[in-house]
């Protein structure tokens, strides 16, 4: 491993990263490239041919000149494949529950004999410690690996949720499911937690949860630091989009970013949307892919306009929401969603935009309390969606819609964030010094 001169070393091992594209890239990539401010150097290690729904090119010109990046292949099949199969109903179900069985806790189990064979590469000249972001959660038993192997301090990033909540990645049992799978699930994350010299959060929620449930690890052990926005992606760039056949005009315009899924489920909005006699006035555009349940509920909505544009690069979409009236935020009442902040909730900050967030009382919501220009609302109460909905309109029918909105997100921009994760290597790297 090469770093600068005076630079610490830190093996960066995850498996989302450029040129793989979506939400998940973002905070790793961000983490890289801000991270030799702050006296640290970074060899990344992920994987070669990820099985991922999205690429984006141009997340490959945002990183940092002259880091090492070592790729180690997956067995996975292509994700194209993997959406084909999974597609054919007569053998979906008995697929899921082979996969399941034996793919613990995940799929991409299946990059960790090649994972171990590039860190065990490293072994001559071994970084000054190891950082692991999740998911995927095997990734993060690979950082118990790594640590065992290198001798090096540990810590450990869930940008979501593993064990008591989605125990895996079903959506359909909620932490429920008490099968073996589910219990070897739990004895991975203790054992995880027990390795990690630190465990980093994206919520603060999730520190919470994580303290109930280990009282016997110290309470400094966790620690909240969220995702965050980046200036450069607020630079000039193309959308990619006829802007006159996106947005219009005659419409109040509002913008959807990012993915649409159970946890993000348009459903409630749409619901309260439909009961308003002007809802032909709105124009909702969803920048980003959209499940098959989730895309079956939008088209059982047809009184008012709704543009589906499919996955937007980063760069483009933080361009195209510029253009837009409002912002549109979501979280379904789903237990566990209290506790997730969604990435995308900074950006939509930084771009000082009027915001309807309909979300349970939580972690995100609790960002957005008292900020100008932002409407909470629960999504069970379609009659609050709807009065929020209606007043925005109004207003933008009378007047206009006030921007910028007067907030200051300063303290959210990633290179902040990055600066408080480099705080936290330091003073892991601190302790060990003073045990050895």
């Amino acid at each position: 491993m090469t770093s600068d001169k005076g630079a610490k070393r830190v093996l960066f091992i995850s498996y989302y990263y450029p040129p793989t594209g979506g939400a998940a890239v973002q905070r790793p990539a961000k983490f890289v490239k801000y991270m030799g401010r702050f006296g640290f150097q970074p060899t990344v290690l992920t994987v070669e041919n990820p099985s991922v729904p999205i690429r984006d090119e141009s997340m490959l010109n945002d990183g940092p000149q002259g880091i090492t990046v070592l790729r180690a292949r997956t067995l996975e099949p292509p994700y194209e494949v993997k959406k084909s199969v999974m597609s054919g109903r007569r053998y979906r179900h008995g697929l899921e529950v082979i996969a399941r069985s034996i793919l613990i806790p995940d799929p991409q189990t299946l990059w960790i004999p090649f994972l171990m064979k590039k860190i065990l590469s490293v072994r001559k000249n071994p970084p000054d410690l190891i950082f692991v972001t999740a998911p995927p959660f095997s990734s993060l038993v690979a950082g118990v690996l790594a640590k065992l192997i290198l001798r090096r301090p540990l810590i450990s990033d869930f940008r979501d949720e593993w064990v008591g909540w989605l125990d895996g990645s079903s959506w359909k049992d909620l932490g429920t499911n008490k099968n073996v799978r589910a219990w070897l699930e739990r004895m991975l994350e203790r054992l995880v937690v027990r390795h990690s010299d630190a465990v980093v959060s994206a919520s603060p929620g999730y520190v919470g949860a994580f303290r109930e449930k280990y009282p016997g690890a110290p309470a400094d052990k966790f620690c909240a630091i969220t995702n965050g926005y980046d200036p450069d992606d607020f630079e000039s760039a193309e959308t990619g989009e006829d802007l006159t056949t996106v947005f219009r005009a005659d419409r109040l315009n509002l913008l959807y970013m990012g993915t649409v899924f159970p946890l993000t489920s348009l459903k409630y909005f749409l619901g309260a949307i439909n009961a308003l006699e002007a809802k032909e006035m709105f124009n909702l555009v969803i920048a980003g892919r959209i499940t098959g349940d989730e895309d079956r509920v939008l088209e059982s909505y047809t009184g008012f306009s709704i543009r589906k544009l499919g996955y937007v690069p980063h760069a483009a979409v933080v361009q195209l929401a510029r253009h837009s009236d409002a912002l549109l935020l979501t979280l379904s009442p789903l237990r566990g969603a209290e506790r997730v902040v969604p990435g995308k909730i900074f950006e939509y900050l930084a771009l000082r935009k009027r915001i309807i967030a309909i979300m349970p009382k939580g972690s995100a919501s609790h960002i957005l309390e008292g900020l100008s220009g932002c409407v909470t609302v629960d999504p069970l109460d379609a009659a609050s969606i709807a009065r929020a909905c209606q007043s925005l309109l109004e207003e933008w029918r009378s007047r206009g819609l006030a921007q910028p909105v007067a907030n200051d997100p300063s303290e959210h921009s990633r290179e902040r964030k990055t600066e408080l994760l480099c705080a936290l290597f330091n003073g892991i790297l601190d302790k060990s010094a003073v045990i050895a």
